[in-house]
């Protein structure tokens, strides 16, 4: 069964709340927000979606409660937006992959249990990207606030730039590359490792830890630089500089 829903581009605050359906979420060149569903029957057609006040909704009846998975359910869900869209987007999953590319917005939250997650080509004021054991891809990223939350899942953000980052994670390693400064970056770990990757020479960097260890490359320590606290039980945090890399491969050149 199919389902086609469609919304005024000026709604600006949306929530979809997914207990199992794969979610994929990107813009196109349409004048409306669409909300595009396909799967069995029942699934479908209890689907919520409804504009409340200016709010799309767009939710399982059981997300948050309980649910079973078998081979007779499956469900995609397509949240297509206009490439002019901004506004708030909070996108969740609990056991199902979780696809956002393209959007431009202000506040943008992903959040997914144990599916995996990739996002692309973003930009918001304030990003969050959350998850328990699913894995996080990102890459293409600019927003102000960056904040990357895992508990035994990797994380993987590429190429994202921020100006005040955030990174906690209990056993799950986390890596975070950006091509520009940064005006600072926290970090809280139990026992996975921490790795951002930076354009800097020097940073004002401390770590708080019982048996993790700081590792730094090509990096001084300076306190008038970019603020970078990070604290763990063991994880080890590394803080590497690409400038030298960058500098070495003009050289060569």
């Amino acid at each position: 069964m199919h389902r086609n829903e469609t919304f005024h581009q000026s709604t600006l605050t949306i929530a979809v709340h997914l207990a199992w359906a794969n979610l994929d979420v990107c813009t196109a060149e349409i004048e409306e927000i669409q909300v595009v569903v396909s799967g069995t029957d029942h699934e479908v057609q209890e689907l919520r979606i409804r504009d409340e006040e200016g709010k799309l909704l767009v939710e399982q009846p059981a997300y948050g409660l309980t649910y079973k998975l078998n081979n007779e359910r499956w469900m995609n869900v397509l949240l297509r937006l206009p490439t002019r869209w901004r506004g708030s987007l909070e996108a969740c999953t609990i056991s199902a992959p979780l696809h956002v590319r393209g959007v431009h917005g202000t506040d943008l939250t992903c959040d997914t249990v144990s599916g995996d997650m990739m996002v692309s080509d973003l930009t918001a004021i304030d990003l969050k990207m959350r998850t328990v054991s699913g894995s996080i891809r990102g890459a293409g990223i600019i927003c102000e606030k960056l904040s990357v939350r895992t508990v035994s899942g990797a994380a993987e953000v590429m190429d994202c730039t921020f100006r005040q980052g955030r990174a906690v994670t209990v056993s799950g390693p986390v890596t975070i590359q950006t091509p520009e400064g940064f005006q600072n970056f926290s970090s809280t770990a139990v026992s996975g490792t921490m790795t951002l990757h930076a354009p800097l020479d020097a940073a004002d960097f401390t770590l708080k830890s019982v048996s993790g260890r700081p590792f730094t490359e090509g990096v001084s320590l300076r306190p008038d630089a970019p603020t970078i606290r990070t604290s763990s039980v063991s994880g080890n945090v590394h803080l590497i500089s690409h400038l030298e890399r960058e500098k070495g491969a003009g050289g060569d050149r």
